[in-house]
């Protein structure tokens, strides 16, 4: 694999890589690492005119594959596979949008999702940090049961993933 680089080297390939693939120059701001993403890296950034002749902002995430990740060596598909199959689903995922196992173009595997507003819940806490709230923690489980419930009732087989 290659090395993805610093913050900028990632912005200046992501930038050349989504301005390849809508045919016109994009603009990239506010890239931004984030803490969660489990093994993949994982990015938060805005796109600035990802269709031609709107100057809109779009949001994006950007998961980067590792190499020393505890999952290695990656591949995106299976994750854009299983996006696309829950897409439209009672299942609440993001949208994917582009991805490669190319490591040529970001240095790593990728894919770009739509970004997904809500909190990355992490299955530790500290123990020195206080414990999540009770009301919360409910919340959490009551979401994850509805989501488990929709994923259930889903005609996987007439989906990407099949």
């Amino acid at each position: 694999m290659t090395d993805i680089g610093d913050d900028a080297t990632v912005a200046r390939r992501a930038e050349g890589y989504l301005s390849q693939q809508v045919g016109h120059a994009v603009r990239l701001s506010d890239l931004r690492r984030f803490t969660v993403g489990f093994s993949w890296r994982t990015f938060g950034m805005t796109v600035h005119g990802l269709q031609p002749g709107v100057d809109g902002s779009t949001p994006l995430i950007l998961r980067l594959g590792s190499e020393a990740g505890l999952f290695a060596p990656y591949s995106a598909l299976p994750e854009v596979l299983a996006l696309r199959s829950l897409e439209g689903s009672a299942v609440p995922v993001p949208r994917a949008h582009w991805h490669s196992d190319d490591p040529a173009i970001l240095g790593a595997p990728f894919m770009f999702c739509s970004h997904v507003n809500g909190a990355a819940v992490v299955p530790w806490v500290s123990p020195s940090a206080p414990p999540l709230d009770e009301g919360y923690r409910r919340a959490l489980g009551a979401q994850f049961i509805d989501a488990l419930a929709a994923l259930h009732s889903l005609d996987w087989a007439s989906k990407p993933v099949a």
